[in-house]
Order: C-alpha cells, then structure tokens, then sequence
C-alpha cells in the first residue's frame, strides 16, 4: 500500500505541473528529472502518469530536433530550395511548440520567425 500511495502522491503531483500553461509550464528539464524519479522509485512504464511523463519528454525531444534542423539549415542552406519550409508550416510548428506541455529551449525558432515576420511584412509592403 505504500508503494501505491507514492505513486499517487507523485502522479498528482505530476499532474499539477504538467497542466500548467504558458511559463509556469516545467521545463524539459524537470520533466526529465520527474521521470528520473519515477524510475528511482521503481515505478512502471506501465503506469499512466509514467506514460504520459514519457511522450511529454519524446514530443518535446522532437520538437527540440526539428528547432535545431530548421536553425541549421537557416545558416547553411538560404538558396537551396530543398529545405525551405512554408510560412503556414513554420506557424503550425510554433503552435505545437508553445501547445508542449512542458517548455523548451525555443529562441532559435522564434529569431527565425521573426526574421521571417520582418521579411515578410517587407515584401508585403514593398
């Protein structure tokens, strides 16, 4: 019983911090540490919260690798249209990006969408 009374304890904690919004969302960090925990405490993959902590992490992981791609290939690649993104594309992606629900190193992604916010209005006005 005690065993189940620390995970309860626990997943409500959880809980609580992963239905935060905006920046009172955790970092990945800490969902990371959360989920050091859990395995600390021997918790199963098995069990919901522990689940869920899981594909916070795997979602947010992919959106940090994506961040880092579009980043990079900003840099390498300005005139290679194989790499280009479309603007309703890159809005889609900050949207799930600020929807994680836990929050990540986003300021690469967000220089370039205002980068591409500047040019933009430029061309729009030009």
């Amino acid at each position: 019983k005690t065993r189940a009374d620390a995970y309860a304890t626990w997943s409500r904690q959880i809980q609580e911090q992963l239905d935060c919004r905006g920046d009172e969302r955790p970092t990945l960090a800490e969902v990371k540490a959360m989920l050091k925990e859990a395995h600390e405490l021997q918790f199963s993959s098995d069990q919901s919260t522990v689940a869920m902590v899981e594909r916070v992490i795997s979602e947010a992981d992919k959106c940090v690798t994506v961040i880092s791609q579009l980043v990079a290939n900003r840099r390498r690649t300005r005139h290679n249209s194989d790499h280009l993104i479309a603007y309703s594309e890159l809005q889609q992606f900050v949207n799930q990006v600020t929807s994680l629900q836990c929050q990540i190193d986003d300021s690469g992604l967000m220089a370039l969408v205002s980068r591409t916010d500047t040019l933009r209005r430029e061309v729009l006005t030009a």
